[in-house]
């Protein structure tokens, strides 16, 4: 079990890239991941996966905000991702990055908020699976 309720950053830097991942059977995340980029480099890579559950808090803050946005995924491979809080992957100067929150099982709950917005085009967001279920890469959910 992985429990995260305090802030964790891995800010970019020109040319580089932070990288964040929590892996555990079940994750519980009320804090805070940041991998961000300012308006100079893109944001970061952020990734919680879990093998059975994942569960984000209102309090909880997923960011890899920079020039571009970058990447978000929350995988719980054979079980509940249960989503609330900020999850954000925008883009400062061009586009919006891409956040993909994929289990056999999605809820969105409460307040939950996902921005993938960008100066120059939004990114890209899916819960459950991809759009109709089409992409075999992209693993959906029995329910969403």
């Amino acid at each position: 079990m992985v429990n995260n309720d305090g802030i964790v950053e891995a800010n970019t830097l020109a040319n580089t890239k932070g990288v964040i991942r929590l892996e555990g059977d079940v994750i519980t995340n009320a804090g805070t991941l940041r991998a961000e980029g300012g308006d100079t480099s893109a944001g970061g890579n952020l990734e919680v996966r879990a093998a059975q559950d994942v569960t984000r808090t209102k309090d909880s803050v997923l960011s890899a905000n920079g020039a571009s946005g970058d990447n978000v995924t929350v995988p719980a491979h054979a079980g509940t991702a249960t989503i609330d809080g900020r999850i954000n992957a925008t883009g400062n100067t061009t586009t919006g990055g891409d956040v993909k929150l994929l289990s056999d099982r999605v809820g969105l709950v409460n307040a939950v908020t996902v921005d993938v917005s960008g100066r120059a085009g939004g990114g890209t967001a899916l819960v459950g699976g991809d759009y109709q279920g089409l992409n075999p890469l992209i693993p959906k959910a029995t329910v969403t």
